[in-house]
């Protein structure tokens, strides 16, 4: 439970402390704990790196306020930490494929990389457990109000996520996350209900009952991953698992029935690639 309290304080410390130009040591140091501690209790909750994650969440932000605020460009750069327009514009455009300016005329408001939450639910053995989540609160708010008893909730996963953010760098990965998103509202329909919850997880509120159309969509999700995608210089394939759960008593927790979810996801990655598991 230390390592979960740890892990908790320092994303509050990141998101409090965004607009500061701090070093990973000041934050090791300020929970402390060492350095490498802190670089392998973030492994544990995150497939990319501390650096990487701060990064991301900094240029998420920024392109929130690029469209929300009338503030000048270079001024949300220096508010931000960054001691050059260039390298601010530069690094914006890496991760955004516009430049700020650009950005700034396509309105186009949405966080792209939400913060990650730490949430503690307890399983069918009273064992408490860790998730990783994003935006949870959205989630968990609207799942208690529409989930019915006896829809269908599926949780997905992208495979090897961790290897493309590796290989061809978060450009990459991010590109894979948008297009994952866009395979899994392509297929569902539209009184359905998909949410990004973690760097490479989603959920979908299905709003059925029937289990044979839920799991053609599944099947019509899955198979996009044969698909060759095209991203920047890259010709790549990727593809998902996932995991099938049915809301089985009218007073069940939402936090529960994510958790039984992600529980079904899981043995879905231990089948193989592109494999769905029913847990109900």
């Amino acid at each position: 439970m230390r390592s979960l309290e740890v892990l908790a304080h320092v994303l509050d410390y990141i998101e409090d402390h965004i607009k500061e130009d701090f070093s990973l040591q000041v934050l090791a140091d300020t929970h402390y704990i060492s350095l490498s501690y802190l670089h392998r209790l973030f492994t544990c909750l995150h497939r990319e790196s501390l650096r990487e994650y701060i990064e991301k969440r900094r240029l998420s932000l920024i392109g929130v306020e690029i469209i929300l605020s009338d503030q000048k460009l270079i001024d949300i750069a220096f508010n931000y930490g960054y001691h050059s327009y260039e390298v601010f514009s530069r690094t914006f455009k890496k991760y955004y494929g516009y430049s700020p300016k650009e950005w700034r005329k396509l309105g186009d408001v949405r966080e792209l990389f939400p913060r990650v939450h730490l949430l503690t639910i307890y399983n069918d053995k009273g064992e408490d457990v860790m998730i990783r989540v994003s935006n949870i609160e959205e989630y968990l708010k609207i799942a208690e109000n529409d989930s019915e008893l006896g829809e269908y909730i599926l949780c997905f996963d992208i495979d090897r996520f961790g290897f493309y953010n590796r290989q061809y760098g978060w450009q990459i990965g991010d590109l894979v996350i948008e297009t994952a998103a866009s395979r899994i509202d392509k297929h569902i329909d539209e009184h359905m209900e998909s949410y990004r919850i973690g760097a490479d997880e989603f959920i979908v509120l299905t709003k059925s009952i029937h289990k044979e159309k839920v799991l053609e969509i599944v099947k019509r999700i899955l198979l996009d991953g044969n698909e060759v995608i095209h991203l920047q210089n890259e010709n790549l394939t990727f593809s998902m698992n996932v995991g099938i759960v049915q809301v089985d008593e009218q007073r069940a927790s939402q936090q529960a029935i994510l958790a039984k979810a992600q529980e079904a996801m899981i043995k879905a990655k231990q089948l193989g690639r592109n494999c769905f598991y029913e847990n109900v």
